[in-house]
């Protein structure tokens, strides 16, 4: 009998249904992966968001404008009053999507991203979103939909900053204090000597209260302080470049400020 030598039509159908079914499950898997990504990316922005709103609210964190005025960040967007008819029955479809209904619509805020940017420097995120500072809840105004579901919020809306390990490992000329009183409290502006008058471009400025425990980002190289409070400041510069100092400042009956630089091994 003479063998048969090739494929048969067969085998042929059934390697052809087979790398088929590969294409469609590795088709599937990309895509899978890609809105993944997408919504880790989200989280990844709602986590910085929360993250500064946890801050804010812990410190009611302040500072006072050129005018004098004291201004709250808790304050700032637009209020609940000021929001369109959109925008007030978004919010509230997204309320009663996240069984979050027992929170009054009144308590939120809403903060374009320019404004994220401007007024909480809060970077490169593209949400614009309503933050209630009370109960500490960060809301995307349009969300993100993956995979037919649309994300709002975080899954835990309550993330607190970390605390500072930096350590002075350089040294910096020194600094200039600049105190002005306001009431019963005052605006310390801080900068080093030798960039005095470009306060923009000398780096960062971090702040807290000696007892407590989480740091604050200071605006402007400037902080408003309480009377006869000692707080704890790390100045670093813009290029980051192991130049960070750790200081204490204390403010006397006399509104002069006392600074004392604290030792690496002390901290």
């Amino acid at each position: 009998m003479k063998k048969q030598n090739g494929i048969t039509l067969a085998t042929l159908v059934i390697t052809i249904v087979v790398l088929l079914i590969i294409s469609v499950v590795t088709i599937l898997n990309s895509t899978d992966s890609l809105e993944s990504t997408r919504l880790k990316g989200f989280y990844t922005k709602l986590e910085f968001v929360q993250k500064r709103v946890d801050n804010i609210a812990a410190t009611n964190e302040r500072y006072i404008d050129s005018n004098g005025n004291t201004v709250y960040l808790k304050e700032q967007g637009l209020s609940y009053d000021e929001l369109t008819d959109t925008q007030k029955s978004n919010l509230q479809n997204i309320l009663q999507i996240e069984n979050l209904t027992t929170i009054p619509m009144t308590n939120f805020r809403y903060f374009t991203s320019e404004q994220l940017d401007s007024i909480l420097d809060l970077s490169e995120i593209e949400y614009n979103v309503f933050i209630d500072f009370d109960n500490r809840i960060v809301i995307a105004e349009n969300g993100i939909t993956v995979n037919g579901t649309t994300y709002y919020m975080l899954k835990n809306s309550t993330y607190f900053v970390e605390e500072n390990t930096q350590k002075n490992v350089g040294n910096i000329e020194g600094l200039n204090y600049t105190v002005i009183k306001y009431g019963d409290e005052y605006k310390i502006t801080i900068a080093p000597t030798n960039t005095v008058g470009d306060l923009n471009n000398t780096g960062t400025l971090k702040y807290k209260k000696s007892i407590n425990k989480y740091w604050i980002t200071a605006k402007n190289l400037e902080i408003v302080v309480e009377k006869e409070v000692e707080y704890d400041i790390i100045y670093e510069d813009v290029n980051k470049n192991s130049v960070t100092k750790k200081i204490k400042v204390i403010l006397t009956e006399e509104s002069v400020p006392n600074v004392t630089e604290i030792n690496e091994e002390e901290i």
